[in-house]
């Protein structure tokens, strides 16, 4: 047998001495079981769950710790182990847990739900659309991160508790700044076959019939208007009076028996009367059943019908004089009234506990009102409509035009009721129109 040679036993001799040491390094003992020594790259071989390639989804090198078994890696660290590497897992104790790749703040909402996904306190997008901080059941508009909170602003009318003087009423201050309950009337007006409207700069427009003048108003800054049949009237922010367009009758309905007025009002008749400025009465136009003969007294409030007149004295007491055909003049006794509204043949007013009342023609239902607290009332022709406190718009009697079919969720701070339309000026101050629209009463308002 020939001798090993001298290059093959030094081979043997080292192979022999290695496995020896590596038999008696503790590094190179698989304590966890896992299949991974330290001299492996196991970095906690005391944890099973921690060697490389257990978070495969993460690394398939990496040492990484996947204690709920999804192939994601602990993402929270809470003990340092050498060689030891962060994965992705947000919960590594939940397997159907979000990662840090889709939920950046480990939140358990998504980062395209989060509405801040570098803060785990941050609300979601659907709890909170406009991500102010404030959920969507006590924010007043969840699409507006400005807005005010039910809390700070119990009718979310923009106004604080503390600096408004009614914060159960969505109108008041805003669009009642004395807080009386009633709202400010006269720069929206609906009548036969047109509507007129003041805007903010004081300018008068004028839509709907072409045929009795009445969309070419006078060139003037205007503070108030009334539309009657086939005519209107305003009043300047002087307080100077001009009515145009068609006098069919010849009953001097365009000529004001005076200069100046503090209001006007026009009907579905062919009359007008005004409040002068020392608060009487004026009335002129057709007199066949004496409704431009008004009563003496300081008034606050006047509103032209068909055939009769209505009006509030200053102290709130109702007044109606002309036709009582329908008994339409037989005011309810015994009331303070805020406001008074007369139609065609009917008449509607709201007292000074703001119920509505009605009273006069009821053939169509247009004195048959809701139940509620209301804050303004228009009559006209076979419908009604009025504003609650709280800003909706209802309406109520004849409907063959659509005339009481209000907009679903409409808000408005004033309302005008025509022949067969209806008109109100929303919060934003946008004029609404709905109903016929034979001679573009509703839909030809220039832009």
């Amino acid at each position: 047998m020939k001798p090993m040679p001298l290059t093959a036993m030094m081979w043997v001799l080292l192979s022999t001495t290695a496995c020896i040491s590596e038999i008696d390094n503790t590094l190179a003992v698989d304590n966890d079981g896992d299949g991974y020594t330290e001299l492996q790259g196991d970095c906690d071989d005391d944890q099973a769950q921690t060697y490389p390639g257990v978070a495969f989804r993460d690394s398939d090198t990496d040492c990484m710790r996947d204690l709920d078994g999804d192939g994601f890696g602990d993402s929270l660290l809470t003990e340092e182990a050498s060689g030891l590497i962060a994965g992705t897992d947000c919960n590594d104790t939940n397997s159907t847990s979000s990662t840090v790749l889709e939920d950046a703040d480990c939140d358990g909402i998504l980062t395209v739900d989060d509405c801040d996904d570098s803060d785990a306190t941050a609300t979601s997008i659907a709890d909170d659309a406009d991500c102010d901080g404030v959920l969507t059941a006590d924010d007043c508009d969840d699409d507006d991160s400005t807005s005010t909170t039910i809390v700070a602003d119990a009718d979310c009318d923009g106004v604080l508790t503390a600096d408004d003087c009614n914060d159960s009423s969505i109108l008041a201050p805003n669009f009642d700044p004395d807080c009386d309950g009633i709202l400010e009337l006269g720069t929206l007006a609906s009548g036969a076959s047109n509507t007129c409207f003041v805007d903010g700069d004081s300018t008068l427009h004028c839509w709907g019939s072409e045929e009795n003048g009445v969309n070419q108003p006078p060139v003037e800054a205007f503070a108030q208007v009334s539309v009657g049949y086939d005519w209107a009237c305003a009043v300047a922010t002087d307080g100077y009076v001009q009515c145009w367009g068609t006098d069919t009758t010849e009953n001097a309905v365009l000529s004001p028996p005076f200069t100046t007025a503090q209001s006007v009002s026009s009907g579905l008749g062919l009359h007008n009367c005004s409040i002068l400025e020392d608060q009487t009465l004026s009335c002129w136009g057709w007199n066949d059943n004496g409704q431009t003969d008004s009563p003496t007294g300081t008034f606050a409030q006047v509103s032209v019908g068909g055939v009769h007149t209505c009006a509030l004295d200053t102290s709130g007491v109702a007044t109606c004089w002309g036709s009582n055909t329908f008994g339409q003049i037989n005011v309810p006794e015994d009331t303070l009234w805020n406001q008074i509204s007369a139609g065609q043949s009917h008449v509607c007013g709201i007292d000074d506990t703001q119920t509505l009342h009605c009273w006069g023609n009821d053939d169509d239902g247009q004195s048959s009102p809701p139940v509620g607290t209301f804050a303004q009332v228009s009559a006209g022709s076979k419908h009604s409509c009025g504003i609650r406190t709280d800003g909706r718009v209802f309406c109520w009697g004849d409907d063959t035009s659509s005339q009481s079919s209000v907009p679903n969720g409409l808000l408005a701070h004033q309302v005008s009721v025509g022949a067969l339309h209806t008109c109100v000026l929303t919060l934003d101050n946008d004029v609404q129109c709905w109903g016929d629209d034979h001679h573009g009463q509703v839909s030809s308002r220039p832009q």
